[in-house]
């Protein structure tokens, strides 16, 4: 069996939450698919800062007490970064706001409600 490649770092834009979604689920099913998640928690941390990219690791370089910390404790504060608490009041304006255009689907429609 050919070995898979892992994900490619994580660029930061314009949309950093939604690209460190999709790279986080890239990055699990990678761990699982190449059994890497069954390694020691210090290798599981080092597979993800090596694969995670420059970027991730300026970040975590500002996480306080990570020196023994799971991948999944390490996963959960690079969560607590990207993906802010929402504003209620706001996202419920953006929702009655969102209108239907006249080119887009009803999939692609119902998609774009549930951002």
């Amino acid at each position: 069996m050919e070995s898979l490649a892992p994900p490619p770092p994580l660029k930061l834009n314009s949309n950093p939450v939604e690209l460190w979604k999709l790279w986080k689920q890239r990055f699990q099913h990678y761990m699982d698919e190449t059994s890497l998640n069954l390694k020691l928690e210090s290798q599981k941390v080092a597979i993800l800062l090596r694969v995670s990219g420059e970027d991730c690791l300026k970040i975590y370089n500002t996480f306080s007490k990570v020196s023994s910390a799971s991948m999944s404790e390490i996963l959960a504060k690079f969560e607590a970064y990207f993906v802010p608490q929402r504003n209620i009041t706001y996202e419920r304006q953006k929702l009655f706001l969102l209108v239907q255009r006249e080119e887009q689907s009803v999939d692609d429609f119902i998609t774009e409600l549930r951002k």
